[in-house]
């Protein structure tokens, strides 16, 4: 973020105008440049399942639809505000392709290769200027056993109502392989292929 009081903001919503808006959900002049995570949509949607607390099936048709938004009603929001996410190739596309402020892409798959790498580009990217042994301890400290024992201990707040599993359930990259049927796999190389391609999941 940009300004005096420049400071991380996370956000889930798509860089594009929400329906029923007239702009996109935050001013671009007050974004100074952005980082996006992209995961395998595959591992995404078993994730999702999980967290939401819902079908597989419905999860891969929430994942294409253009108007899919986060934060709208049910046991699913826990107090989220509305978030208008779009396709997971949408979203994607949404934040790769806008020329109003620069991107760096981290996928997620390569932070488990290489966490202290990925944090170093991330830190550098947003001007950070800590030394690579205080990267190194950060992410050491941030581990997901770190973080599945700390849940473990004292819970979670982004955990949802409607969750059927802890929020740091797995964390691997690649667990749809045996985890999801073939033919939901094939629909979601259909559905988002050629964003897929982009990001070297195909």
């Amino acid at each position: 973020m940009a300004g005096e009081f420049a400071a991380p903001v996370k956000a889930h919503d798509a860089w594009l105008v929400p329906p029923g808006a007239t702009e996109p959900p935050f001013p671009a002049d007050i974004i100074d440049r952005a980082i996006l995570i992209v995961r395998d949509p595959r591992d995404v949607a078993l994730s999702c399942v999980h967290h939401f607390g819902k079908p597989l099936a419905r999860i891969v048709d929430d994942m294409a639809d253009p108007d899919f938004a986060l934060g709208t009603s049910g046991k699913h929001s826990n107090r989220q505000i509305y978030q208008f996410v779009s396709t997971w190739s949408g979203h994607v596309r949404s934040w790769l392709d806008q020329s109003d402020f620069p991107v760096r892409l981290i996928r997620y798959e390569d932070m488990i290769t290489d966490p202290v790498a990925s944090f170093t580009a991330a830190a550098r990217f947003l001007g950070r200027k800590e030394d690579d042994a205080t990267i190194a301890r950060a992410v050491e400290s941030s581990s997901f056993d770190v973080l599945v024992r700390q849940e473990t201990r004292d819970g979670f707040a982004e955990r949802l109502g409607g969750s059927n599993a802890p929020f740091f359930r797995s964390g691997r990259a690649g667990g749809w392989r045996e985890a999801m049927p073939g033919t939901v796999a094939a629909r979601i190389a259909d559905d988002h292929g050629a964003t897929m391609r982009r990001l070297g999941y195909l």
